[in-house]
């Protein structure tokens, strides 16, 4: 959501930096070596430096150096026109940048010319040489998702939808959450993001810096090293035509508003001490003419407001620091909300129709904010109810799920009915969705009715069970009887003979199909799955032009396989090719929604890097959260790994032969793929060896033993599937030593090297006999 709105007018107090005066003095014992600025920038040389402190209305962009590398200026059809020069920046003036009155593709630019000085290549015309480039930024608004504002770029277009085809670097201001400065830069084989930080504070001036030496690449912000990562063969774009400055250099990104200046170039790597001092002479150079508070953006109250629902007011001001603030709820000042956001949870009838405002005063002068009005919404709104009957095999899970908001607080009760006219309240069932295990035939035909209620209404809806025979039973010994024994809610063996049509659901009610119309499958291929016997499939994708081809196993959309909190999916996979410029989907259950503008669920990436990369999407259009493991388990072609993905309800992580990744991210940016389980709402299939959508391209190799659960597998459990081996718990009561495991025969020895014999008799749980020798133990899980 863009925060800051445009103005036409007081453009130059929309200039000032709020945070002017504590960057004058942040510097603390830190000493700037020269008090020029732009001295201070030419004494180290560079090869093109752009002031950007011509007049306004200039066409010429100056470069001060002495190679005279002069640009252009092509101005938008705003109002005034875009860029505005001879505005407040660093060592007097700058240029801000906004966008017109057609949005994005409205935009003024300051264009760079094509040398090699400015993107330096070696003698093959491909490889970028060293060399260090720098600016000044100030935003003045959040970018909004999924575009990359882009204030510096020396990166050339790429074809297709794969950024990989391109060349060069850019600095973005990405639309993470919260809002972070990156550096983009591309390899031979990837584009590779160096930092995260952050650090985007509007109308704050930002000093950011790149250097590359012929290895890695450095980031840095605010004279700080962000963040350093190596580039395998950097890719210059030697035509340098596309460098500009506040626009995009490359398809799909945007261009920028806010203030550049102080723009150079280097054809050699600048050291950390050069890069700490531009940065402390710079913060000794920020014009800031005394202001009064103005408004930059006003609070707002937008949508629909329920009663118990947080509500967060937000202003940005410009203006001499310090500024203070003070909230104003119905013309009474709000104790404690002195702070330039207001945060709180209103609850009717005592909150509705209610005002807010903020008071902003500095030595200068004090303004109010726009009062904005409170109304309140005290019912419940259905996003989908349960009203999908289903059918599931007996011994299935089943799940059915409400979805709904409104007024808080909400609460869930699941009745059941076997006759339509009388209900049985089933306890413990308070939640948006009723879980079902081990369904049996005395259920079919049973209705499953919700009562969702909040503090001013309720509602009501059900749907129906229908249960029937399991059309093949598969036997679970060995490896399977491991897997089985932790309650999955689906389980793939994938030893189907050849030509087989159908992957049987081993366990569930949710059999997928064997797609073999787009690229090959082979059947029956052995695994290197330890201590297993069972056979696996062979998925490829052998089409190097065409995303969306291969051999796949594709299950249909399911809310037991989608569920909504904690949940864990895990399979063995075996990659036979490693794609050096692609990223190759290993599986995924996702839905895209608006052409790519909002993508749902999850996907496992074989990683250009050599690497297994797990993606997360929470719908709301910001990009990919990407949980990598880049330098975890190498990727070995020809070798089994098993990938267990474990969402607990608070993160989502990625773990590789039982062996939890070095990266984890938020549940917060995850929301699954599907509603309430009617596949005709947002709702997509789950494959294997290729992306649910299409896009991109699929895996190659053996695939084996899949399983999805409806909660977050424990470390130990992930590891035992690893080793093949039937989960041993013990436990002291009174005294007692008392041992129990799911499936197969308690074993022992008196030596922990065995060898191993039957314990006679013993049954879980199993009361250790108090002796004076040592006693080891382990499970057999007959084969």
């Amino acid at each position: 959501m863009k925060l800051i709105r445009q103005l036409t007018t007081c453009s130059f107090l929309r200039r000032l930096s709020v945070a002017g005066a504590a960057l004058l003095t942040s510097i603390g014992a830190a000493q700037a070596t020269g008090t020029n600025y732009s001295a201070t920038i030419l004494a180290d040389g560079p090869v093109a430096y752009y002031q950007m402190q011509e007049p306004a209305g200039a066409g010429t962009l100056i470069d001060s150096s002495s190679n005279a590398l002069n640009g252009s200026y092509t101005y938008n059809d705003g109002v005034p026109p875009s860029p505005e020069l001879g505005q407040p920046g660093i060592d007097t003036n700058a240029a801000f940048f906004t966008f017109g009155p057609a949005g994005l593709s409205d935009i003024g630019v300051a264009t760079l010319p094509q040398s090699l000085l400015l993107a330096p290549v070696a003698a093959d015309g491909t490889n970028g040489l060293p060399f260090s480039a720098e600016c000044w930024v100030e935003a003045t608004t959040l970018t909004n998702a999924p575009n990359y504002m882009v204030p510096l770029s020396m990166a050339g277009p790429y074809s297709g939808a794969d950024a990989n085809n391109g060349a060069g670097w850019n600095f973005y201001q990405a639309p993470v959450s919260p809002q972070a400065w990156q550096l983009y830069i591309r390899s031979s084989s990837q584009v590779l993001e160096v930092g995260n930080a952050a650090n985007v504070a509007l109308l704050q001036w930002t000093y950011l810096a790149v250097t590359y030496d012929g290895t890695n690449a450095n980031f840095y912000v605010n004279g700080l090293l962000n963040a350093s990562s190596p580039i395998p063969g950097y890719l210059s774009d030697p035509t340098g035509a596309d460098g500009v400055i506040a626009g995009p250099g490359e398809t799909g990104q945007s261009g920028y508003e806010g203030g550049i200046t102080q723009v150079a170039f280097y054809t050699n790597v600048l050291t950390a001490a050069q890069i700490l001092n531009h940065y402390n002479v710079g913060t000794n150079n920020i014009s800031t003419p005394p202001a009064p508070p103005s408004f930059v953006s006003e609070p707002a109250i937008t949508g629909n407001i329920y009663s118990g629902t947080p509500v967060t007011l937000t202003v940005l001001v410009a203006g001499t620091a310090p500024l203070t603030y003070q909230w104003y709820s119905n013309d009474v000042a709000v104790a404690g909300q002195t702070n330039n956001t207001y945060s709180f949870v209103p609850v009717y009838p005592a909150a509705n129709n209610a005002s807010f405002y903020v008071n902003v005063t500095n030595m200068l002068g004090s303004t109010n904010s726009v009062t904005n009005a409170l109304t309140l919404l005290t019912n419940i709104n259905l996003i989908a109810p349960p009203y999908t009957p289903i059918t599931r095999n007996v011994g299935s899970h089943a799940a059915f799920r409400i979805a709904a908001n409104g007024a808080l607080p909400i609460g869930y009760q699941w009745l059941e009915s076997t006759d339509g006219t009388t209900f049985t309240t089933l306890t413990n069932q308070t939640d948006d969705t009723l879980w079902l295990t081990n369904v049996q035939m005395s259920m079919s035909g049973n209705e499953y009715w919700v009562v969702v209620t909040n503090p001013f209404t309720s509602y009501s809806n059900f749907a129906t069970l229908t249960v029937q025979a399991r059309p093949v039973n598969v036997a679970l010994t060995g490896y399977g009887a491991v897997i089985a024994a932790d309650s999955p809610v689906a389980y793939y063996r994938l030893n189907e003979p050849t030509n087989s049509t159908t992957a049987t659901d081993a366990v569930g009610s949710f059999d997928g199909t064997y797609d073999n119309t787009l690229g090959p499958i082979d059947w029956q291929i052995k695994t290197g799955i330890p201590d297993d016997t069972n056979f696996g499939v062979g998925l490829f994708d052998t089409n190097f032009t065409l995303a969306g081809q291969g051999g796949v196993v594709d299950i249909p959309y399911y809310l037991e396989l989608n569920p909504y909190g904690n949940w864990s999916f895990e399979g063995w996979f075996q990659p036979t090719y490693q794609d050096p410029n692609n990223f190759r989907t290993v599986c995924s259950s996702m839905y895209d929604f608006n052409s790519s503008a909002q993508l749902f669920g999850w996907l496992i990436y074989q990683h250009p890097a050599s690497a297994f990369t797990l993606v997360t999407y929470n719908g709301t259009g910001a990009p990919a959260t990407f949980i990598s493991d880049y330098a975890h388990i190498p990727l070995d072609i020809g070798s089994w790994y098993q990938l267990v993905l474990v969402d607990n309800g608070t993160t989502v992580q990625l773990y590789v032969n039982g062996v939890a990744g070095s990266a984890s991210g938020p549940s917060s940016l995850y929301v699954p793929n599907g509603v309430n389980g009617d596949p005709t709402l947002d709702a997509a299939d789950s494959v294997l060896a290729q992306r649910s959508d299409g896009a991109y391209f699929g895996f190659n190799g053996g695939v084996g033993e899949v399983a999805f659960y409806n909660y977050a597998l424990s470390p130990s459990q992930i590891m035992n599937h690893y080793l093949g081996k039937a989960q041993l718990s013990y436990s002291q009561v009174n005294g007692q030593t008392i041992l129990a495991w799911p499936i197969g025969n308690l074993l022992g020895s008196t030596n922990v090297a065995g060898p191993y014999n039957a314990i006679s008799g013993a049954t879980s749980p199993y009361i250790v006999p108090t002796t004076s020798s040592q006693f080891f133990y382990v499970v057999g899980v007959p084969n």
